[in-house]
């Protein structure tokens, strides 16, 4: 990571030196050596980088899959189709919480 980078990166989170060193546990002359390139920036606030990428990812897919659910839900009620067939689970016997046998591929041949 280059020290223009870094700082770039710092920026985008909303930190100052002074946050940002105190998140990484360092002290803000190290943030400020690091993005002044005058010391290397170290492995680990690249891992952190990384990490930091993947969490806003993992969040968005969170938030996209907690939006199909609300839309599946909003599409139930304004369609009235039941969660059974929208499932494939047309034959589940909600009163007594068990779906019918499975055919017998055995039978198939008959």
């Amino acid at each position: 990571m280059t020290p223009r980078a870094l700082k770039k990166w710092r920026q985008s989170t909303g930190r100052s030196q002074e946050q940002f060193a105190n998140w990484l546990g360092v002290s803000r002359s190290t943030v400020n050596r690091w993005e002044g390139g005058l010391a290397p920036v170290p492995h680990m606030v690249r891992l952190l980088e990384t990490l930091e990428g993947f969490q806003e990812a993992l969040l968005s897919t969170q938030h996209q899959l907690r939006d199909a659910q609300d839309e599946l839900r909003a599409l139930e009620e304004d369609e009235g189709i039941g969660h059974a067939r929208l499932t494939g689970q047309e034959n589940y016997d909600h009163e007594n919480q068990h779906q019918p046998p499975l055919e017998n591929p055995m039978d198939w041949e008959k």
